[in-house]
């Protein structure tokens, strides 16, 4: 069977008015083949989006004080994340196929994004690697809801993955370490804390062969059938993070994955 591997890294950033960045760098291996892939997604308050992708992997530094920096010339994006700190690497998964490993390397990071036109975007930032050599057509779930929240003034945190589907597993981070929790489309609740969510926005909403993949549409045709039919609703979300002495307000990007 070929070998398969995956190492794609994620980048955010949304300033307190509500403007978003989202990237995706992405280094690929199966068999033979070898390529990069990524993507840059702008959203505005206003809900104007702009989507730029590319098979250039950019460049990806980490300092010796522990910022983060990726840029990408082709999509015309320079960011860097400091400060913070992240969460220890996790297996979440292993078969006699492959393993499927993930870390959150900043969780409440200041960030700054600079666009090649001179446009910034500033505010907190998250970021996070996810190593898979387990064929993603043969991924052991069939819904995946992921999210992170970062408060307004950057004090609390909230990641969060939930599996559905053969294989039900969820996992919640916190700025208290790692638990499981209950996660739902409003909102996650790990023990007597709670993260409401509301006032979604939405960034990208349909099947991923024409949202993710919609400028290398001839690529679709080579993929296995599972993953021509995967459907994503990826959101802004205005939250409320509940605990025992404090509610922190602030922003959350959070999706949910079908595999149909």
């Amino acid at each position: 069977m070929k070998k398969f591997k995956l190492d794609k890294w994620y980048f955010d950033c949304v300033s307190q008015d509500g403007d978003a960045f989202i990237g995706y760098a992405a280094k690929i291996k199966f068999g033979w083949l070898k390529f990069c892939y990524g993507a840059a997604i702008f959203l505005d308050k206003k809900g104007a989006h702009e989507m730029k992708q590319t098979f250039y992997f950019g460049d990806f530094l980490e300092t010796e004080n522990g910022d983060l920096k990726w840029s990408n010339s082709r999509l015309g994006i320079n960011g860097t994340w400091s400060g913070s700190k992240g969460h220890k690497m996790v297996e979440l998964y292993r078969n006699e196929e492959g393993v499927i490993e993930w870390q959150c390397l900043k969780s409440a990071a200041t960030a700054l994004i600079t666009k090649s036109n001179g446009d910034t975007i500033a505010g907190y930032g998250y970021a996070e690697k996810l190593s898979l050599s387990l064929p993603p057509w043969k991924l052991p779930f069939d819904e995946l809801r992921w999210g992170r929240f970062i408060g307004d003034r950057g004090c609390e945190h909230m990641v969060w993955i939930d599996w559905r589907g053969g294989t039900n597993k969820n996992w919640v981070w916190t700025s208290s370490g790692m638990f499981h929790g209950h996660v739902e489309e409003n909102g996650v609740s790990i023990g007597q804390e709670k993260l409401l969510l509301n006032s979604a926005q939405s960034i990208r909403n349909g099947d991923l062969s024409r949202t993710l993949l919609r400028s290398f549409r001839w690529l679709v045709n080579f993929l296995p059938s599972k993953l021509r039919r995967i459907n994503e609703s990826k959101n802004l979300s205005r939250g409320i993070f509940y605990s025992r002495i404090k509610q922190v307000e602030g922003w959350s990007i959070n999706e949910i994955v079908k595999w149909n």
